[in-house]
């Protein structure tokens, strides 16, 4: 069900459970097995990345084509991959990579729905349902540098010292000025997903 947006629920969207327990929000209406029928009981949130990481897709959900996206950027911070089978030696290694799978799972699920429904329209085109409504969306991913992805760890994401946070900012704003460079140059030649998602040699 759709929830209305309110400081709960901004709340829940950064409580994660190593931090802090769930987030309680009172009174909220859930669906039951009868149709048209609700019932209400409080309810408790964690962090969405466990369900949508982020919310893709609405931004297709729109009614009208001209409404919706041309392209998807996204802007990962948990990577694809892990450049040797070294980098899971410890249980510490093991629950860095977890973290990245659990993060990306949702996303990646809700990305290959896109990339399967531009498939269908480049082979059958849009003149007859359920296709449309539909049109392709280029999705294209914006990520940290390779060293800088590799060697994070999870615990990261905790540290607020201002010197680790200037650093990332400061290679966000690098990186971001270096891809739109790129993307203005080359535009529909430009990397997309899912290959734009790995790192290449060099990168």
């Amino acid at each position: 069900m759709r929830r209305t947006i309110s400081l709960e629920s901004v709340a829940a969207s950064g409580t994660l459970p190593e931090v802090l327990q769930a987030q309680q929000i009172k009174d909220k209406a859930f669906p039951t097995c009868t149709p048209g029928k609700n019932i209400r009981r409080n309810a408790y949130y964690w962090d969405g990345l466990y369900s949508q990481n982020p919310p893709v897709r609405q931004l297709l959900d729109l009614e009208s084509k001209e409404a919706k996206p041309d392209e998807i950027w996204v802007i990962r911070i948990n990577p694809q991959e892990v450049d040797s089978l070294q980098k899971l030696a410890s249980l510490e290694d093991i629950r860095d990579r977890e973290n990245d799978l659990t993060s990306n799972l949702s996303l990646n699920q809700e990305l290959d729905h896109i990339l399967t429904m531009n498939n269908w329209l480049t082979q059958w085109g849009d003149s007859h349902p359920p296709l449309s409504n539909r049109k392709i969306v280029e999705i294209r991913t914006i990520k940290m540098n390779r060293d800088t992805a590799w060697g994070l760890r999870r615990t990261s994401k905790f540290d607020r010292n201002p010197q680790h946070l200037e650093k990332l900012h400061n290679e966000g704003r690098e990186v971001a000025e270096q891809w739109l460079a790129g993307w203005r140059v080359q535009g529909k030649d430009f990397d997309s997903y899912p290959n734009d998602a790995r790192y290449s040699e060099g990168e």
